[in-house]
């Protein structure tokens, strides 16, 4: 099965806060249980594909910063194969099935 992963907020979130009633990014942090569920899929024996819309360089950085470049093929976001399976924040169709991942504030709390 080929199976895609978007970056932002789906693979790591990123952390804004309110400058002047505008928000600025701070920082980012890893979405583990996405990060997991990768792995699984990965080592299940799934083709896995990361795509953002910040480019291919900023998507294959991403994977690279988080550990997990040699579980994934980065491609562009529309890429000509086909996939099975995609998981992303926001509502897309880039699959057959495709799941919009929603990740609880309190997941982050410290």
């Amino acid at each position: 099965m080929n199976v895609l992963f978007d970056v932002d907020d789906t693979l790591i979130r990123i952390l804004y806060e309110s400058e002047r009633g505008v928000l600025v990014a701070r920082g980012q942090e890893p979405v583990v249980p996405m990060i997991d569920l990768l792995g699984t899929l990965y080592y299940a024996g799934h083709a896995i594909y990361i795509a953002s819309s910040g480019g291919k360089e900023y998507a294959a950085q991403q994977c690279r910063q988080l550990g997990i470049n040699h579980l994934v093929t980065v491609v562009e976001r529309f890429t000509s194969i086909p996939m099975d399976l995609s998981f992303d924040d926001a509502v897309v169709n880039y699959a057959e099935v495709n799941c919009q991942v929603r990740v609880k504030e309190e997941a982050f709390t410290h």
